[in-house]
């Protein structure tokens, strides 16, 4: 927060530091959907997958979405 504060103060702006997008594998989406079946939270199963909450949410949606896509078709 300094960082940001004193680039303000110096009449610059930060750039946002953009991750690189990993893809997920079949094997990692398996391992995924078998914690949220087994009850795990969402800390343990970011932290056991090495990817943030945010992302293990969204694609936990995802993957729901198109599971019910899948049943309907």
């Amino acid at each position: 927060m300094k960082v940001a504060r004193r680039l303000v103060e110096l009449g610059l702006k930060a750039k946002r530091c953009v991750m690189p997008r990993v893809r997920w594998t079949p094997e990692e989406e398996e391992r995924l959907l078998h914690l949220i079946a087994a009850g795990k939270s969402w800390t343990l199963i970011s932290g056991m997958l090495k990817r943030s909450m945010k992302s293990v949410k969204l694609h936990a949606k995802t993957l729901r979405l198109l599971g019910a896509k899948k049943n309907e078709g």
